[in-house]
């Protein structure tokens, strides 16, 4: 059963403070089981994260992260860089609050040096992995400075010409308008987005066409639409452009849309 308007700001009554852990030690995996369990009592699969990422890596920085049926499937940095992280990479460089438990477990026991520390809701506020003794650039860090529940949601890939039922309104994918994102081999002083057209098909009332685009930082194109008290927001467009000059055929495209209830 899940918990309804759910504030994750408040404290738990039952369980207050946090816990700093460490070491591979008996009491940090105590310590681990307990930020667990609390984190699963809340019982949320959608919810919005602001991270930052400290490492000798990709995606290092401040991040805004939407996770959506217990998946990322949205990253966007908090402040435009003037370039954009290849969206596949998403997965694998943002965890979600269960990934990064996870990742704390395996750390305790194979890295050289760990500290955590669990917010009273269970999730880990800030993550310190040394890996390896004497090593170069393998530290990694994580913080999570908020976490907030977000409501019900729908999220669907669709290619060109592909429909679904999102929220009890039809959606099409009717192709690619326009294509300027930065290409991963080119420094640019833009992002650049994708824009992608829509016919939508509310319960009453004629189609509309809908024009969304995939940076929420560009002034441009919006990247959601309500239709019926549904939000409709376009999460990503793929593939992500490798190289420069190169062109994406209009029928490679696939796109990531998400609607949700306000």
């Amino acid at each position: 059963m899940r918990t309804p308007s759910l504030l994750l700001a408040l404290l738990l009554p039952l369980f207050s403070g946090c816990i700093v852990a460490g070491g591979g030690s008996a009491t940090a995996f105590q310590d681990l089981e307990v930020a667990r369990s609390r984190w699963r009592s809340l019982d949320l699969e959608n919810y919005d994260m602001r991270m930052r990422r400290m490492c000798y890596c990709v995606g290092a920085g401040e991040w805004d992260v939407m996770v959506r049926g217990d998946s990322v499937v949205f990253a966007a940095p908090v402040e435009d860089q003037g370039w954009r992280l290849d969206p596949s990479w998403w997965s694998e460089v943002f965890p979600t609050v269960d990934g990064l438990l996870a990742m704390v477990e395996r750390a305790e026991r194979e890295a050289d040096q760990v500290t955590v520390t669990y917010d009273e809701n269970g999730w880990p506020s800030a993550v310190d992995i040394d890996w390896i003794a004497h090593a170069i650039d393998d530290e990694m860090s994580w913080a999570l400075t908020s976490v907030v529940e977000a409501p019900p949601a729908e999220v669907v890939e669709l290619p060109a010409g592909g429909s679904a039922v999102l929220m009890g309104i039809d959606v099409r994918f009717d192709g690619i308008e326009a294509d300027s994102r930065c290409a991963a081999d080119v420094q640019c002083i833009w992002a650049g987005e994708a824009r992608a057209r829509f016919v939508v098909a509310p319960s009453t009332g004629d189609p509309v066409v809908l024009v969304l685009g995939d940076n929420p930082a560009a002034e441009s194109t919006a990247n959601r639409a309500v239709v019926d008290g549904v939000t409709l927001r376009l999460l990503l467009v793929k593939p992500y452009p490798l190289r420069a000059g190169e062109e994406i055929p209009a029928a490679s495209y696939v796109v990531r849309i998400l609607a949700e209830r306000a």
